[in-house]
C-alpha cells in the first residue's frame, strides 16, 4: 500500500511538473514507474502503455533506456527550465545552486539510463568468451 501510494503522489507531482516550469517531470514519472512495478500490475501496465508518456517509459521499464534523441530533448528541458528557475524564480544564490545540482544530477541519470544493461551484456559476452 505505501509503494501504491507513492506511485499515485510521485504521479500527480509529475503532472504538476508537467505544467509548471519549476518542477521536473520525468524524475516523478521514474518514480511512480518504479513503485507501480513493486505494487500494482494493472496501473504499471497502465503507464507503460499510457498515449503521452508510454514508449518513453517502456524502454525504461524493459532496461534499454531512452532513445538518444529523447535523451538530448529531455537534457535541453531540464537545464532550461533550471536555468529559468535559477534566475527568475530563486530567492537566493543557495536555492539556485540547488536546482541547477538538481538538473546535473537529473541529466546525469538520463545520460546513464539504459548504459548498464548494455555494459552488463558486454561483460557478460566477454566471460563466455
Amino acid at each position: 500500500m505505501l509503494l501504491l501510494a507513492g506511485g499515485l503522489s510521485a504521479l500527480a507531482l509529475a503532472v504538476i511538473g508537467a505544467i509548471l516550469p519549476v518542477m521536473p517531470t520525468t524524475i516523478f514519472l521514474l518514480l511512480a514507474l518504479y513503485c507501480f512495478a513493486r505494487s500494482s500490475e494493472r496501473l504499471h501496465g497502465w503507464l507503460t502503455t499510457n498515449r503521452l508518456f508510454g514508449k518513453y517509459l517502456a524502454g525504461v521499464a524493459t532496461g534499454r533506456g531512452f532513445s538518444p534523441r529523447l535523451k538530448a530533448l529531455m537534457i535541453a528541458c531540464t537545464g532550461a527550465s533550471a536555468l529559468l528557475s535559477a534566475i527568475f524564480i530563486a530567492p537566493n544564490t543557495s536555492v539556485r545552486v540547488m536546482t541547477l545540482c538538481l538538473a546535473a544530477g537529473m541529466s546525469t541519470y538520463i545520460v546513464l539510463q539504459g548504459r548498464r544493461k548494455k555494459a552488463a551484456v558486454r561483460d557478460r559476452d566477454r566471460r563466455q568468451d
